[in-house]
């Protein structure tokens, strides 16, 4: 079961990744594209679940009842850097949407 949960999570990391890849290239080419909004909605959606959670993904907690004591950073972070993914991440969004607004202002 905790590798499915692995599976799962990776697959929305992934997933959120790639939204985040396409804010920034949008942003930077400004070019338009149906992407965007679809990109923004699920990050915007993921900063809120984070909010709710503390700064925690919301499925860590899962992690945790099924004996992963690791997390998901976890698997290939050094521990010394798991305080600071989260955060880190947290900017370069914000970021990327910076770019976004600055190119649809200009």
């Amino acid at each position: 079961m905790l590798f499915l949960v692995r599976i799962v999570h990776s697959a929305f990391a992934v997933l959120f990744m790639v939204c985040l890849g396409i804010v920034y290239f949008f942003g930077i080419t400004g070019k338009p594209s149906p992407l965007i909004l679809p990109a923004v909605a699920l990050l915007i959606l993921e900063g809120f679940l984070l909010w709710l959670n503390k700064g925690l993904c919301p499925l860590e907690p899962l992690h945790r009842r099924l004996g992963d004591d690791k997390g998901f950073f976890g698997l290939f972070l050094p521990p010394a850097w798991l305080p600071y993914v989260i955060p880190f991440l947290v900017v370069l969004t914000c970021i990327g949407f910076l770019l976004l607004l600055m190119t649809r202002l200009s």
